[in-house]
């Protein structure tokens, strides 16, 4: 997890603030949080009487999920830090379904190679 720069004191501020430091995957496309994720696999054949089969495969998944952190909470009156805990725990909560679907995919290919006779 790594983390950008949030600032302001006021709701348009905080998303000014997160408008400029906010992950983005183009220039057209930015958001409040972001997951990355990259896929490997290694494998080893092994003879077998049915042919060749996969003896062992490891399948690596490198994920980084990239989300908001004001840097003065303190400074935030009481009902913008209660609705700033509730935003960057949504961003979080969304993220997190994210890492989640990556996970699946990568067991459900490890699962569907290992299949393969």
């Amino acid at each position: 997890t790594k983390y950008y720069t949030v600032t302001g004191t006021t709701t348009a501020d905080i998303f000014s603030s997160i408008d400029k430091n906010g992950p983005r995957i183009d220039p057209q496309n930015k958001g409040s949080g972001l997951t990355a994720a990259s896929l490997g696999y290694r494998w080893q054949p092994q003879n077998s009487a049915d042919g060749c089969i996969i003896a062992s495969m490891t399948i690596s998944l490198s994920t980084v999920v990239t989300l908001p952190q004001h840097v003065n909470e303190a400074s935030l009156s009481a009902t913008l830090k209660r609705n700033w805990d509730q935003f960057e725990t949504s961003v979080a909560k969304h993220e997190q379904t994210h890492v989640d679907i990556n996970e699946a995919g990568a067991k459900t290919i490890r699962e569907k190679m290992t299949a393969v006779k």
